[in-house]
């Protein structure tokens, strides 16, 4: 093509290579390429390769044929979900990983249409009009989990839907597989079949080694539909609490203590990743927006290779000016646990139910007033079981799964919330209890645990500047490192309160599943850097 100047307009060159594309004829003065009369464009050429191949009733489609403009089949696409009883009769288009693909008979052949949760059995009868015994050697030879599109005759057989198949093309054929989808989907509780022989079963390891492959499971993608949910009623149930829905920066200068930071190079200064958004939060109530609440990345540095930690995970936070008292923020907290509860157990039972054919678990039993208990009371509780610990001894896993099971016992429900802890096991910013047992010895300050494993820490912070500046002298810390924060408390500050939890743990408690790395898409731990 000319320009206005009468510049050539460089053009793709023709690929020799390529069986699908005609070459060019010649070329004119300027070098472009010039067609003969009963020569078609490339465009043309593709969409009669594609016509050709669609006037067939099977075959492999060249990726070229996705290039170009589709070719019209006057037919209803539909999704494996939207299948209903309602469909049966019409002739339809849909596409999907061929799961199975087994020779029943010499006349019929069975492939399991899988696309999301959804699935479908596809009947091809060699007997049929328009079938014929290439076609049924074409899709008998075929690869598992090869992508495909069938065109067929919805029916319906002993209450079931299927498709009778009328055509069927390969997307996309499948290769080696890095295991097989039914070993992975295994639980651990099945390990002998109907007849007494052992059954294969594929590591979580290697599962996460191959993440895109695994998620291919129903029952991972129902745990990734779970975390959905999750993070997106959190969202709209602080929304409609009245906050802000802000974003703070992962790369800082400073943490709220402590050595457990990845170091990071920031041109001529040393940063670090964020450990949470906790100092910006109360810079945001110091700013006058009163309720703030974020959704993002955490990073810790700890080289803790546990069931329930990991080095990067999605972190649900808020901050909130409180008007009389820190129980303000756990009514709040109370009030977002039972509303996400109901609304998973209400809209999630089909993706429940399914998780649950892996990891059998019993539903989560909670209250619409949940338990709270002092810390003093809980460790009164486990001292009382037998169990040994002393004041003012921080939780560790024994002892929050001995406190869940105690509690459930005690009062039927697998979710309660922990509160006024002692002061020198909490972050520097926590206010102290002005209670009159051992006043500032404790803290306003609370944990909510699911299951006997701790799911959220919040607490009431220190307002007041001079307050604070002591309690960052009480813990060592260096003063200017935390100037720019202390800095925001010179101008007026309002008493606020706030929490964070993990989306990650808290997806497995709820579910019930043995490690934190199956509801993390790309798990992050000290020995897991890729994929």
């Amino acid at each position: 093509m000319l320009g206005k100047k009468g510049e050539g307009t460089p053009t793709a060159a023709p690929d020799a290579k390529n069986p699908y594309l005609k070459q060019p004829a010649g070329e004119n003065a300027v070098g472009s390429r010039t067609a003969s009369a009963d020569e078609t464009s490339d465009g043309e050429q593709l969409l009669s390769l594609s016509e050709a191949l669609y006037s067939k009733s099977y075959g492999d489609v060249p990726v070229e044929v996705f290039m170009t403009v589709p070719v019209r089949r006057p037919l209803d696409r539909l999704n494996l979900a939207d299948i209903s009883r309602e469909a049966a009769g019409r002739i339809v288009l849909v596409q999907g990983f061929a799961q199975t693909i087994k020779k029943v008979n010499k006349n019929i052949t069975l492939v399991v249409l899988r696309e999301g949760l959804s699935s479908i059995k596809c009947v091809v009868l060699a007997d049929d009009p328009g079938i014929c015994e290439d076609m049924v050697t074409f899709i008998r030879k075929l690869n598992k989990e090869s992508f495909v599109e069938v065109e067929g005759l919805i029916e319906t057989m002993r209450g079931t839907q299927q498709i009778r198949v009328k055509k069927l093309y390969c997307i996309d054929e499948a290769g080696g597989l890095p295991f097989q989808l039914e070993d992975a989907a295994r639980g651990a509780h099945k390990q002998f079949d109907t007849q007494g022989k052992k059954l294969a079963h594929v590591s979580l390891s290697v599962r996460l080694n191959s993440r895109f492959f695994d998620l291919r499971i129903r029952v991972s993608q129902a745990v990734f539909w779970i975390q959905s949910e999750v993070t997106t009623h959190f969202m709209q149930f602080m929304i409609k609490g009245g906050f802000m829905c802000t974003h703070t920066p992962k790369i800082t200068g400073v943490s709220e203590g402590g050595s457990a930071v990845f170091k990071v190079n920031y041109f001529k200064e040393q940063a670090s990743l964020a450990q949470s958004p906790q100092l910006y939060k109360q810079m945001l109530i110091n700013g006058g927006i009163n309720r703030v609440f974020e959704v993002g990345p955490v990073y810790r540095a700890e080289d803790s290779n546990t069931h329930r930690h990991l080095c990067e995970y999605i972190g649900l936070h808020a901050e909130m000016q409180i008007k009389e008292h820190y129980f303000e923020v756990i009514d709040f907290v109370d009030a977002l646990f039972v509303d996400l509860f109901d609304h998973l157990a209400k809209n999630c039972s089909e993706m429940l139910d399914i998780i649950q054919e892996q990891y059998p678990c019993e539903r989560l039993k909670y209250l619409q007033q949940n338990v709270r208990l002092k810390y003093s009371d809980g460790i009164k509780m486990l001292q009382e079981s037998g169990f040994p610990i002393q004041e003012p001894q921080d939780l560790n896993n024994k002892a929050e799964l001995m406190l869940g099971k105690l509690v459930l016992e005690k009062y039927k429900t697998d979710f309660f919330i922990l509160y006024e802890f002692p002061l020198a096991v909490r972050p520097f910013y926590t206010m102290p209890s002005g209670q009159e047992r051992n006043p500032g010895s404790y803290s306003n300050s609370f944990d909510a645990y699911i299951r006997g494993q701790e799911v959220l820490s919040g607490s009431q912070r220190i307002h007041n500047k001079s307050l604070l500046i002591k309690r960052i002298d009480e813990r060592g810390y260096i003063k200017a490192i935390f100037q720019q924060f202390t800095d925001t408390f010179g101008c007026g500050a309002p008493p606020r309160g706030g929490f964070g939890a993990g989306l990650e743990r808290l997806v497995m408690l709820y579910l019930g599943v043995p490690d934190i790395r199956i509801a993390s898409l790309f798990p992050r731990d000290p020995g897991r850097l890729v994929p």
